[in-house]
């Protein structure tokens, strides 16, 4: 079982992590959603999984800029020395119904590439759901 609370003080318990994310069934219990709770560490290493059982990376927003419409954000991978940049107009902001208020709130984003883009996953606790957004990848330098 794993347990996450949000910056908004949400809380559940997860039976595993990863798609489809299935929730622990005293979460929906309203006795336990009150009180405290006691973290246990787990031994050994679980990562997160995509729904075809794949690997996700696992990244925290170091920083996040605005300039000229513009959202210019640098990522590091969580545990380890890893970063990236990325930006994203505001426009394309709104099409996805993300503010950059969501960006600067969620816990972590899970990373992954397809091509020349990087999808961004997170947890959004304003709309209480996984949101997501696309980014281009830099292109690579002469």
């Amino acid at each position: 079982m794993f347990y996450y609370q949000s910056p908004y003080g949400g809380r559940v318990f997860f039976d595993d992590l990863g798609w489809p994310w299935p929730k622990h069934p005293c979460t929906d219990n309203p006795r336990s959603q009150s009180g405290s709770v006691k973290t246990i560490a787990v031994s050994g290493h679980t990562s997160f999984r995509n729904k075809e059982g794949l690997p996700l990376d696992l990244y925290e927003l170091l920083s996040l800029t605005e300039k000229d419409n513009i959202v210019h954000m640098q990522f590091g991978r969580i545990g380890e020395n890893r970063s990236f940049r990325a930006s994203v107009s505001i426009g394309e902001l709104r099409t996805w119904k993300v503010t950059v208020a969501d960006l600067r709130a969620a816990p972590s984003f899970a990373v992954r590439s397809s091509g020349e883009f990087r999808i961004l996953e997170f947890i959004s606790g304003r709309k209480q759901v996984i949101d997501r957004i696309v980014v281009r990848k830099p292109k690579p330098s002469a």
